[in-house]
């Protein structure tokens, strides 16, 4: 989070390095999604090859596989989903972060101006 020796990161800072780490864990995810799609789409010629061919025991353990491949798509979106949910809600926190401050100084703003305004009464 912090540097041992150096200031502390600001939550603006922080909120953008975790942006980045889980936007490169979206991207890392999409290429293992698009690899098993690629190894799904060789299973299936692979088995409409050996059922031609009449090998069926061959053609059930492929079968398994292509369950085992889907399977873990649908593992792999729901976790991209999940990381995108993630990103969404730090964007939020750094937004209402961001009004927070920008309220607390028009705030001190006004205090000051009410103050200098009761003075000149005075």
């Amino acid at each position: 989070m912090g540097n041992v020796f150096g200031e502390k990161k600001s939550p603006k800072e922080i909120v953008r390095e975790q942006k980045r780490l889980v936007n490169r864990s979206v991207r890392q995810l999409e290429r293992e999604i698009t690899g098993l799609k690629r190894e799904e789409a060789k299973i299936i010629k692979n088995i409409k090859k050996d059922a031609k061919a009449n090998q069926m025991s061959s053609v059930k353990i492929m079968a398994k596989d292509l369950v085992r491949i889907r399977k873990q798509q649908t593992k792999f979106l729901n976790l991209t989903a999940q990381l995108r949910a993630i990103s969404l809600q730090m964007t939020t926190v750094q937004s209402i972060n961001t009004m927070s401050e920008s309220i607390k100084k028009v705030s001190k703003v006004i205090v000051t101006h009410s103050c200098s305004r009761c003075n000149s009464d005075l």
